[in-house]
């Protein structure tokens, strides 16, 4: 049994009292005392340094990551990641997310069974080509098996982890006629 906080009731309760939640300064404020006070960015994002990484040996056009996050309550958020050559998904952690795990074990646990069942998802897919269907199969294998990852953990930059030659997106709160970001 995966040690699991179910968060929906008290998001779902700063979502009815704020319709705008999103975009509320207050209902991020409050999302964010949920997991302690974490530091996050205007939409709720995470900085995440702890990845564990799985790669298919031999094709490293196939490669799924687990992104980590520990709050300041103890409670840790995870995320995952998938990139195949013709699918790709994930995000990063946030305050939105409607679970946290009571340790880093329990997070990572869930992040591979999610996607163990990404990858049998991919491999049994109606309009997957043989091909596909080959490597998501060879995918559940190392997915399945934690002693084929290794965990990376990434050195904080000023650029918060962005690429360098994207820049930071800066939040103009005035009507300057250019959106709310911009570079």
């Amino acid at each position: 049994m995966m040690d699991v906080i179910d968060l929906s009731p008290q998001i779902d309760a700063i979502r009815s009292k704020y319709p705008d939640a999103y975009r509320n300064p207050a209902a991020l404020r409050e999302l964010a005392a949920l997991w302690g006070g974490v530091d996050c960015n205007d939409c709720g994002v995470i900085l995440s340094r702890d990845v564990v990484k799985i790669e298919l040996q031999g094709n490293p056009r196939w490669r799924a990551s687990i992104l980590l996050a520990e709050a300041p309550n103890g409670r840790w958020l995870m995320t995952t990641n998938y990139d195949t050559p013709t699918a790709g998904g994930g995000g990063c952690p946030s305050i939105w997310s409607r679970r946290a795990y009571a340790n880093r074990e329990a997070a990572v646990t869930a992040g591979l069974a999610k996607l163990v069942e990404t990858f049998e998802r991919e491999r049994d897919w109606p309009s997957a080509t043989e091909g596909e269907t080959r490597y998501a199969a060879r995918m559940v294998d190392p997915v399945a098996s934690p002693s084929s990852t290794k965990t990376t953990v990434r050195p904080l930059t000023s650029s918060g982890g962005r690429c360098p030659r994207w820049p930071r997106p800066i939040h103009r709160a005035g009507g300057d006629g250019r959106g709310a970001f911009h570079a």
